[in-house]
């Protein structure tokens, strides 16, 4: 005995389970949207995590004085103003959901737009105290100068040797020059 699988209700069957699947896939693909695009209960749980920026500089640990606050952002100021091109520099006292400072700070730039959407032309510097880390995350057009090498090289040289001093300026500054000069 043989079954025709394209007659009887075997055959309905199967169509409409896979009709069911589908649908089923499409909706939960739908929710994988960019930030943009999806509901606004997403995007009030992604603002929960990332704060809303202050500047150029955003010293939500407060390791930096305001003095230091104000030369760092008059230096990215004038370096946007002179190239168009945008620096922005952030200290956290937390990166929870995520493990890897590098990939909070991807996201983080994606979600405040930093650089120019047509050159992609941004970098976002963040460091977390309480994690012991520092990241350097750059736009797609920033990683054609500043490559991930270079960014980590800036991070092992300028930045970490002064951190573990506990001159969280110094480090700063010294990564940012270190930066502004390799990105010509």
């Amino acid at each position: 005995m043989t079954f025709d699988l394209r007659k009887g209700c075997f055959y309905k069957a199967v169509v409409i389970i896979a009709s069911l699947l589908c649908v089923a896939y499409n909706s939960y693909a739908q929710q994988k949207l960019p930030v943009k695009e999806q509901n606004e209960a997403f995007v009030d749980s992604v603002e929960n995590i990332f704060p809303k920026p202050l500047g150029l500089v955003n010293d939500y640990s407060n390791v930096l004085t305001d003095d230091q606050v104000s030369f760092l952002s008059d230096l990215l100021e004038n370096y946007k103003k002179d190239s168009s091109r945008h620096v922005v520099l952030v200290t956290i006292d937390s990166m929870e959901p995520y493990q890897d400072i590098v990939n909070y700070g991807t996201d983080l730039g994606n979600f405040w737009g930093v650089g120019t959407k047509e050159k992609n032309n941004g970098i976002l510097i963040v460091f977390c105290k309480p994690c012991s880390q520092v990241g350097i995350a750059t736009g797609k057009g920033t990683e054609l100068v500043l490559t991930n090498q270079i960014c980590q090289e800036v991070v092992n040289k300028d930045m970490l040797p002064k951190f573990k001093n506990n001159l969280y300026y110094d480090g700063l500054l010294s990564g940012v020059e270190s930066l502004l000069k390799q990105w010509k």
